[in-house]
């Protein structure tokens, strides 16, 4: 069953699935030329946090606006639009193909997305121009917990019902099924959650022209900064982004941004049924794992 309530999520995966390209091109090429906003930094390049769905993009972009580098867009980029999510709590959607929707950051900006790799996106992420030298943060979870997130988002969080339809997809999930192992099941079903959408988002892993990093390895290491220990996956980061965080206060800078958070790494061992196992139980689950970098 795949038909339910309207959200964000699901209206974005939809809408970038049939919108013709062709028509979009001359939209996208106009828009490309124009930046989200004049407001920027001083900075000498501009950046994106990119993440598969409920896996830390809201991390990493935290970790960016609170290194102070850049000037926050407020801005979401997806392979066909882009859109100002929560803005005045709604959604405001903009036609455009990525590799132009990138193209109006502008160095001293930082923008969040949802963009799995593409041949035109790696193209243009690796041409700097004067105005425009871009870094590239990508951050991936473990799927199974990533189902959970989104159960819990759905079910929990105040934000959800900000999003477009989230009140009648959470009225939705919480009137049509017994119990969250029923909600999970249905989660895990939908197609946005397949294993091609995780697939699509793999060669990031392998390109040059991006930081890597997973969810389970710079969690950790932003609650270790209060006590004084900086990890080398964050220190990589910071190296990658050309930031030197010297005399900065950063068990200061871990609660801005690791918080009072109550993630747990490996949640679904916890809450994971026969039946959810029995769902993923299949070749290629384990093999977009094994291309994540995890193990079943």
């Amino acid at each position: 069953m795949n038909i339910f309530p309207i959200t964000r999520n699901r209206y974005l995966w939809g809408l970038q699935a049939r919108a013709p390209y062709a028509l979009l091109l001359p939209w996208s090429v106009w828009q490309g030329v124009t930046p989200f906003s004049s407001e920027r930094t001083p900075a000498n390049s501009c950046v994106i946090g990119n993440g598969t769905p409920r896996s830390g993009t809201y991390l990493v972009n935290n970790i960016l606006k609170n290194l102070g580098g850049w000037t926050n867009m407020g801005v979401h980029i997806n392979p066909r639009m882009w859109d100002t999510w929560q803005r005045e709590g709604k959604v405001t959607i903009h036609p455009c193909v990525a590799d132009f929707a990138i193209k109006k950051l502008r160095n001293g900006q930082m923008a969040g997305a949802h963009l799995p790799w593409d041949k035109g996106l790696e193209t243009t992420m690796a041409q700097a121009t004067k105005e425009r030298r871009i870094k590239h943060v990508f951050i991936h979870r473990d799927p199974r917990d990533a189902f959970i997130s989104y159960l819990s988002w759905v079910t929990k969080s105040e934000n959800f019902l900000t999003t477009a339809g989230g009140k009648e997809f959470r009225k939705f999930m919480l009137e049509r099924f017994d119990d969250d192992d029923h909600r999970l099941s249905y989660i895990i079903e939908q197609p946005q959650h397949s294993c091609d959408v995780y697939m699509s988002y793999e060669p990031w892993l392998r390109s040059p022209n991006c930081f890597a990093v997973k969810f389970e390895e710079i969690y950790p290491e932003l609650a270790n900064l209060q006590n004084g220990v900086q990890g080398p996956v964050f220190s990589k980061l910071l190296n990658y982004l050309e930031v030197d965080v010297a005399g900065n206060d950063l068990g200061e800078f871990s609660r801005k941004v690791h918080g009072q958070s109550t993630t747990v790494i490996g949640r679904y061992k916890n809450v994971f049924k026969d039946q959810h196992y029995s769902q993923i139980d299949n070749s290629r689950f384990r093999n977009t794992l094994e291309a994540l970098g995890y193990e079943w």
